[in-house]
């Protein structure tokens, strides 16, 4: 990986007593948006209370590593190890997979098949690619979301760090600035009825660099020789998957439609759900489009009491409208927080469908696209 020599270093805003939340949120937001080029070291593990794990069990441990500039120079890479329940032992799973930017394209890589293809021409246009985070949204180019209702949290037992909080769908989002206003964690933690039922989020930036001014040229990055470039996009290899059980009771999470409109599960309680998870650079998510709207239209001319909800991870709003109205898609698409419904419903892998039945137990889960298998059971 390429790093280049040490320059000014942007400060991320200096949260005063008396400073609002969404001042130094603003601030935080904009110190990224100023930066030319992030390096990173970023810690994320997920834990999930089971039958079987008191009080919590880690699930899954992803490091990342970001040494990148705009528009299109440098490395993410993302190893990830996530844990499945085998024959009553947890059992870790690794994959290795991240993005390679030579200053003009960005490719997507699959460090254990070896395999890349190109993602994009900037690093906003692979924002799907990258964490979940608004400030990495921010740096990246694209619009991050102004959260509602901040307010500051305060941890003494950390050393009188200060948290910008807030609620979204079926989550308390907290950012936490240390002593000198530096980003040093972020908490997801569940709210509401479903909270049992749902995993807590810890991300730590246990390294951070923005930099404002930086050479993009000494970033950029190449493809190892021996790696091949395929046509189409994929699925970057990991576990074998461990969906969310058939017979277990579909938690109750929050959405927001493309207006903005919060939705939730529970809202559909007395029909069967088909939830699908998709997101734009994916082949067989798109390969899956046309038999989901096949099946929308056919259950609009039946008696069905049969809803498709098509859950999409990190794609702008705008991006998804032109992709629905160019394909005459009348499905219904909700945004995601972060990744939350796809960690609740346990999706590392995309495409994943799951059917709900009208009193909210999962009756089918399968990953990717089985038509037969989802007609056969509504």
């Amino acid at each position: 990986m390429l790093l280049a020599s040490a320059i000014l270093l942007a400060p991320l805003p200096q949260a005063e007593p008396e400073q609002s939340a969404e001042i130094a949120w603003q601030q935080m937001i904009a110190s990224f948006e100023q930066a030319e080029a992030l390096e990173a070291r970023i810690v994320m593990k997920v834990f999930l209370k089971t039958e079987n794990s008191e009080p919590e069990q880690m699930v899954q441990e992803s490091t990342i590593s970001f040494s990148a500039a705009k528009p299109a120079a440098g490395q993410v890479q993302m190893r990830t190890r996530i844990a499945s329940l085998e024959n009553d032992k947890w059992v870790w799973h690794e994959s290795w997979n991240g993005l390679i930017g030579d200053g003009k394209l960005i490719h997507l890589f699959d460090g254990l098949e070896r395999n890349a293809f190109t993602a994009g021409k900037d690093w906003a246009s692979v924002e799907s690619y990258l964490p979940n985070f608004e400030p990495l949204k921010a740096w990246a180019g694209t619009a991050p979301v102004t959260p509602e209702n901040m307010s500051w949290a305060d941890d003494l037992e950390r050393g009188n760090w200060r948290g910008i909080s807030f609620d979204r769908l079926s989550y308390r989002h907290v950012y936490w600035l240390d002593k000198n206003s530096k980003l040093r964690l972020q908490e997801m933690i569940p709210i509401g009825i479903a909270a049992p039922n749902m995993p807590r989020v810890l991300t730590d930036f246990a390294w951070l660099k923005l930099k404002v001014t930086a050479e993009s040229a000494s970033y950029a990055a190449k493809l190892p020789a021996n790696y091949k470039l395929v046509d189409a996009p994929f699925t970057p290899s990991s576990r074998p998957e461990e969906l969310l059980e058939v017979g277990a009771t579909a938690p109750d999470i929050g959405f927001r439609d493309l207006d903005g409109k919060t939705v939730r599960l529970a809202d559909f309680r007395g029909r069967t759900v088909l939830l699908n998870f998709w997101f734009l650079n994916n082949s067989e998510c798109q390969q899956q489009m046309p038999e989901l709207a096949k099946l929308q239209t056919e259950l609009e001319t039946t008696d069905k009491k049969v809803v498709i909800l098509c859950i999409n991870r990190g794609d702008q709003a705008a991006a998804i409208r032109k992709y629905w109205k160019k394909n005459n898609f009348s499905m219904q698409v909700l945004l995601q927080s972060g990744d939350s419904a796809a960690l609740a419903f346990r999706v590392s892998n995309y495409p994943a469908n799951f059917l709900i039945d009208p009193e909210g137990k999962i009756t089918y889960s399968n990953s990717g696209w089985n038509d037969a298998g989802i007609r056969s059971r509504l």
